[in-house]
């Protein structure tokens, strides 16, 4: 039996929240061999991916390095200003 990974179900569960995707859809690109419920159950803590099904989700899918899902807590992070609509005021552009 293959020794299960220390990863945090609670990090895996951002990763895929942040960039707004399914567990379906997780499935779907992790392969054929990974289904819906498999990704679920990890996230709820009941089971772990492979190192290298790990790699694939954090590298490819996920875009963050791998040490993250070992953390012990959701990494904070800032978010980036959608909106950049500016007052005149701001910029020393006169106004008529």
């Amino acid at each position: 039996m293959k020794e299960k990974l220390p990863v945090n179900a609670d990090v895996l569960k951002w990763g895929r929240i942040s960039l707004g995707l399914s567990c379906e859809e997780v499935a779907q690109r992790l392969g054929a061999s990974i289904k819906e419920e498999t990704v679920r159950n990890r996230e709820n803590g009941k089971g772990s991916p492979t190192y290298s099904q790990l790699e694939k989700l954090a590298h490819a899918i996920y875009k963050h390095p791998v040490v993250i899902f070992f953390f012990p807590s959701i990494p904070e992070e800032d978010t980036p200003k959608s909106d950049f609509r500016a007052l005149a005021e701001y910029l020393d552009i006169k106004v008529k």
